[in-house]
């Protein structure tokens, strides 16, 4: 799955994703270091990593049910040593010491991916070993990317998260869509809307001195009579959409004959 044109990066690597890592990446430091390493998340991108040149090219390995972590070797064996205390680096005497340390780096790691995956609402079956895992970006694939640095800058380790996880749980984030309120039809939504009605008897024609020379009580003769239609106005507009005829029974009233 790729980023799509509607969806910008930032959407994926803003708070609303960046936030539940952090705290997961803060817990997981605090539960296994004990305040002797403050390790912290420094990047997340939605594209594959640059390897330093003095790290090499850590091989990726599936930790969790969809998280895949890579932890250079000098990384890991500084990771240990502070989880376990030790001041100062120590090699394992037997075999049986080497697969303690093993398994003890391998849980320290795995649990790491876990906390990652519950934030995000990951479910699934965990990886049973830490087998290599393909890289997280071949074949097209897609992943958010986030370095996690020890507190002098020094890269402890790399995770990967699948987009298509980090897309669903962006979207559980979201407010729901907002109902669009059906179309009305247009005789319904003008229904209440008020029209000022005006008739137009008849009209008379004036030279501009006589118009000036009007006063009251002067009389016009109008073009029509009053048993001629009346036109029907709108809203003062001059085009006549009905007529009708007065009716001067009891009090003057408009009878419209469209």
């Amino acid at each position: 799955m790729r980023i799509c044109d509607w969806l910008p990066a930032d959407a994926l690597v803003g708070p609303a994703v960046r936030d539940p890592i952090e705290r997961a990446v803060a817990e997981w430091s605090s539960g296994w270091f004990a305040g002797r390493a403050d390790l912290r998340l420094t990047a997340l991108e939605p594209r594959p990593p640059l390897w330093a040149a003095e790290l090499g090219r850590a091989a990726w390995h599936r930790r969790g049910a969809a998280v895949s972590l890579a932890v250079p070797p000098p990384a890991l064996s500084r990771l240990r040593g502070k989880a376990l205390d030790m001041r100062n680096a120590v090699r394992p005497e037997t075999e049986r010491d080497a697969a303690l340390l093993r398994g003890f780096e391998a849980r320290m790691v795995a649990d790491l991916a876990a906390r990652i995956e519950t934030a995000l609402g990951i479910c699934g079956r965990a990886a049973t070993d830490a087998s290599p895992a393909a890289d997280p970006w071949a074949g097209g694939a897609a992943a958010l990317c986030a370095i996690v640095a020890e507190p002098d800058g020094a890269e402890a380790l790399r995770l990967a998260v699948p987009l298509e996880h980090a897309i669903a749980f962006r979207k559980k984030g979201l407010p729901p869509a907002r109902r669009r309120p059906r179309p009305t039809r247009r005789d319904a939504a003008l229904a209440h809307a008020k029209v000022r009605i005006g008739a137009r008897l008849g009209s008379a024609a004036l030279t501009l001195g006589e118009f000036r020379s009007l006063a009251p009580g002067d009389v016009l003769v109008l073009d029509r009579g009053l048993d001629q239609p009346v036109e029907l106005l709108a809203d003062g507009g001059t085009q006549c959409f009905a007529r009708g005829r007065l009716d001067r029974s009891e009090r003057m009233t408009l009878i419209v004959e469209m």
